[in-house]
């Protein structure tokens, strides 16, 4: 029974990590966007939207390893998380930039 188990370790606690980082998700986004001031209708499209993404990934995932084999299939959807990712950071450290930068429309500051 030891030796049973000991094969299989590997994968059983690579599920343990995937399901803490599962709660984590659930549990951490809510509460951090709450206390960053957004919205609960945001926070919910939020959760929503990340799972309904997880579903879509469970209907194209199989069918993509089917058809390329699971190292290209694990690479592409790296790649697709990363350009996400990098995208998604970009993006907030521009507007983040833009925030900062008066705009030509803004008075200047008052003298003091």
């Amino acid at each position: 029974m030891r030796r049973n188990l000991l094969s299989v370790a590997a994968l059983l606690f690579g599920t343990l990590f995937l399901f803490m980082g599962n709660g984590l998700q659930g549990i951490l986004l809510p509460v951090r966007g709450n206390l960053e001031g957004y919205a609960t209708t945001t926070l919910g499209l939020l959760g929503t939207s990340w799972a309904a993404g997880f579903v879509v990934g469970c209907l194209v995932a199989p069918n993509m390893v089917r058809r390329v084999g699971h190292v290209r299939a694990f690479s592409g959807f790296i790649s697709i998380i990363a350009i996400s990712a990098s995208s998604a950071a970009s993006s907030s450290i521009l507007s983040g930039g833009s925030r900062s930068a008066p705009s030509p429309a803004s008075p200047p500051p008052a003298p003091r």
